[in-house]
């Protein structure tokens, strides 16, 4: 069923006591904490970028996430243990300006947090330390850098974290470039290897997000989203990163294309997760208004060159960001979806996870709050300590960031049962 919400938002800027909100319908409903960027704050753009924390053993930080913006002091630390939101101002110790356009955290090493930026065609590693006098701050551990001879260079990045290195790929408006082996304590270049790509095959247009690296149970894979030029049809590719990346080298690249079946222009978004409760992790890539699933096989852990299943929303374009989690505690993850746009007409909707082959509409649509541009700009799915087998949704906005307790969907427990209220 198709519900809307109709959310109260409860304006604060650090101690936020819950309040329930009802959707339309009267049987579901939610809590709505809204973040406003802290004095401290001096940048712009502040909850267009958001980005969850790791630990040192790769999960998820519980009760915490990370907002980036533009200089000066372009990160806030955001706690909200205890349902109290806690905003804590992350200091640069070497005066840098940056101007934030994604996050990717990395696992957080002798207390400390990483993370890495993409900024101004730059990629910059960052050690976030906490001191109990002077709070936190951020020191850049090593920076990768080719605008000089590619402009976009970090338009759209992803890591993939190994024993004692780790593999940086990245786009820029020439191409795909993959780092195979960068280790961020060293000084120095880092070898670069510019991707030869199927044939016809070239970056989308629009987002920021088409490059992942998708961890199946047998192997790892790069996968990158775009258009087949020659068919003007949207396209996806996918190689394992187990091959050799050389220069020249010619890849085995399982190149995936839509049809008449499968329509779309091109793939602005990838993400990674199970999203069919067989334990195994399945593509959703996103394409012009529709969200295709590729199912990972279960024999053979390869994908399908066609979707499997496709999520929708009718009249509407979304997708440009995405992220799949279990949100309402029923052990199968849901699909966040939407497409920021600078007016206040943005909208996120929530698709419960296609177990079926057929389309499937958002079982609820978030509508954007009152004055709020670019609503649905970021996603973060995060753990908490009152409920750790489920993660709350952050929304992030032009200037704000909202928590959403979201609740009444099928599997979660009622209002007054949860330990929040």
């Amino acid at each position: 069923m198709k519900t809307s919400l109709i959310l109260a938002f409860i304006f604060s800027l650090n101690l936020i006591a819950c309040d329930w909100r009802v959707f339309e319908d009267l049987k579901n409903s939610a809590t709505v904490m809204v973040i406003e960027s802290p004095d401290e704050f001096s940048g712009a753009n502040f909850g267009q970028v958001i980005s969850v924390l790791k630990t040192n053993t790769g999960d998820t930080v519980t009760d915490k996430i990370i907002i980036g913006g533009s200089s000066p002091n372009p990160l806030i630390l955001v706690d909200f243990a205890e349902n109290v939101i806690t905003r804590h101002p992350v200091m640069f110790t070497d005066g840098v300006t940056l101007d934030i356009t994604g996050i990717v955290p990395l696992t957080s090493e002798g207390g400390d947090y990483r993370i890495a930026v993409s900024s101004q065609e730059k990629i910059h590693f960052l050690r976030i330390s906490f001191d109990e006098e002077t709070g936190y701050s951020a020191t850049i551990i090593k920076t990768l850098n080719d605008n000089t001879t590619m402009p976009g260079y970090g338009r759209a990045f992803d890591i993939l974290e190994a024993r004692d290195t780790i593999m940086v790929a990245t786009s820029s408006n020439n191409g795909f470039i993959v780092y195979p082996s960068v280790n961020i304590q060293e000084s120095g270049d880092s070898t670069r290897v510019s991707l030869e790509v199927p044939e016809g095959f070239s970056q989308p247009v629009d987002g920021d997000s088409f490059i992942r690296f998708v961890k199946s149970e047998q192997e790892t894979f790069l996968a990158i989203g775009g258009r087949d030029t020659g068919e003007n049809i949207w396209a996806l590719a996918l190689v394992s990163t187990s091959v050799e990346f050389s220069p020249g080298s010619q890849l085995p690249w399982l190149f995936m294309r839509g049809d008449a079946s499968h329509p779309g222009d091109e793939v602005v978004n990838i993400q990674a997760g199970d999203l069919n409760s067989d334990g195994r992790t399945d593509i959703a890539a996103a394409v012009s208004g529709q969200i295709y699933i590729f199912y990972s096989g279960i024999e053979s852990g390869d994908y399908p060159i066609s979707p499997s299943s496709a999520l929708y929303v009718n009249n509407e374009s979304t997708g440009h960001r995405l992220v799949i989690s279990d949100i309402n505690n029923d052990g199968v993850n849901e699909v966040i979806s939407s497409d920021p746009q600078g007016s206040s007409s943005s909208k996120v909707y929530i698709h419960v996870t296609p177990i079926l082959t057929s389309p499937l509409s958002p079982a609820i649509t978030i509508k954007t709050p009152e004055n709020e541009k670019y609503f649905g700009s970021s996603f973060a799915a995060v753990p908490t300590e009152f409920n750790p087998q489920r993660n709350e949704l952050f929304i992030g906005g032009m200037n704000s960031v909202y928590l959403f307790y979201i609740t009444g969907l099928e599997g979660d427990r009622l209002p007054q049962d949860d330990p929040r209220n």
